[in-house]
């Protein structure tokens, strides 16, 4: 599983990118480039398929976020925060990006 794990990684849209078609954006492994989306689905079947030969495996879906001073306008307005607060802005989006990718797991393992 390390293996499989390690030759990749998920990419996601920044918060503060210009132009996002909204805030979803920022969790979704669908990335908007089409490169970095076929490596996204590339690294969650890899992992599902490792996954699947070992089942009595359990995984732990962990992501990190920086904190900056003021949270994005978009997310924090998704979120229902000030841009002030971007402590719990940025842990929901932490949040709602291992929750994509548990949900992407499985449609990986569905598709097998």
């Amino acid at each position: 599983l390390a293996a499989a794990a390690g030759r990749h990684c998920l990419t996601f849209h920044g918060a503060g990118e210009a132009q996002l078609p909204g805030a979803q954006a920022c969790w979704t492994v669908d990335h908007g480039r089409d490169a970095v989306r076929d490596e996204n689905w590339r690294a969650l079947r890899a992992v599902a398929a490792a996954m699947a030969d070992y089942p009595d495996l359990h995984l732990e879906v962990s992501v990190s976020v920086h904190a900056p001073l003021k949270a994005p306008v978009l997310l924090a307005a998704r979120f229902g925060f000030h841009d002030l607060e971007a402590q719990p802005v940025m842990l929901r989006l932490a949040r709602e990006r291992a929750t994509a990718i548990l949900r992407a797991l499985v449609v990986s393992e569905q598709e097998r």
